[in-house]
């Protein structure tokens, strides 16, 4: 049976039988193709009665279709409307508006024509679906806020959890592999990005003070994190040394291009200028142990500089005492 005929069953045969449906299309002057500008569509009251509606629809941005009432906002009485054909009955126009639309997302309509009810084509559409789901979300959150509290609904389920034997029966339920969310981390967890509310917190932190964790529950669940997670320790335990042994190449690298030779030794007394200085003097003549005092130091060091960093910058050592 076909979508028509069901429709057709839910609102009755004297429906069929009154022939005083009228097909129309809504269109602006430089639209010339009917199957695929504008909008078509169907009613059993004068067109001008259905204009009226579809404006105040509009304005109120009622309904699944957005084209057709953007464009009503955008154009408003500059959009012609034409009636197609009437004096149909329910079966004939509604052939006729799927004569005209096929398929969803045709001109200024989204949906399939043909049908009274929203079609299954046009839940196929990813962004309609999600339009309609967010719609729902809100409509049934609201419409629980207005018969039902938060109170009044925590009351409820604790005093569920407080009949006999009813926290038993659900014991172990959904905890461990039962719970849709075991064994999923980060972006594949249900809660990632999720960020509570400074009141939520402190809810939290309220409804677990108090609460004592027997020794041996506290061991079963050491155990079973331990486990849980071993393998995430083992990873970073072989990463963590990879990066030592990586690290140490690296300076013994670093150490034979001389990296921490000069000033950038990390002991390191002296500038490189301060060091040539001293070499310099020693060249010269003056003796280790009068450009120690100089620079409050012992003479072993100022030897040291000498001796080492001396040649390999320029200043052979000079064995002079």
């Amino acid at each position: 049976m076909s979508i028509d005929k069901i429709w057709l069953g839910l609102w009755g045969m004297k429906k069929d039988q009154d022939d005083n449906y009228l097909v129309y299309w809504a269109r602006l002057s430089s639209y010339d193709d009917v199957y695929h500008q504008g909008y078509v569509g169907i009613t059993s009251h004068s067109l001008d009665e259905r204009k009226k509606s579809h404006f105040k629809n509009a304005k109120r941005k009622k309904g699944d279709n957005k084209h057709f009432p953007n464009a009503l906002n955008k154009y408003g009485y500059n959009i012609l409307w034409q009636i197609l054909a009437k004096d149909l009955s329910l079966l004939k126009a509604l052939e006729k508006e799927k004569h005209y639309r096929p398929a969803i997302n045709i001109g200024w309509n989204t949906d399939i024509g043909g049908s009274l009810g929203v079609s299954p084509d046009w839940y196929k559409n990813q962004a309609n679906l999600k339009d309609f789901k967010q719609k729902t979300s809100v409509a049934t959150k609201m419409y629980i806020a207005k018969k039902d509290t938060t109170e009044a609904r925590s009351k409820r389920a604790k005093e569920v959890w407080q009949r006999e034997g009813y926290r038993e029966s659900r014991e172990g339920l959904f905890s461990g592999s039962n719970n849709s969310q075991f064994g999923k981390y980060g972006k594949n967890h249900g809660s990632y990005g999720h960020k509570k509310t400074e009141e939520g917190l402190q809810a939290i932190s309220k409804a677990h003070k108090g609460k004592i964790v027997s020794e041996k529950t506290r061991e079963k669940i050491s155990k079973s994190r331990k486990a849980l997670f071993a393998a995430n320790r083992e990873r970073r335990e072989v990463e963590r040394q990879n990066e030592i042994k990586k690290k140490q190449v690296q300076r013994e690298v670093d150490i034979k291009n001389g990296k921490f030779k000069g000033e950038n030794a990390r002991a390191s007394k002296f500038s490189d200028l301060e060091r040539e200085v001293i070499c310099k003097r020693r060249s010269d003549g003056e003796t280790f142990s009068s450009i120690a005092k100089t620079y409050g130091v012992g003479i072993s060091t100022i030897r040291y500089i000498c001796q080492n960093w001396g040649p390999r910058n320029g200043y052979p050592f000079q064995a002079t005492y």
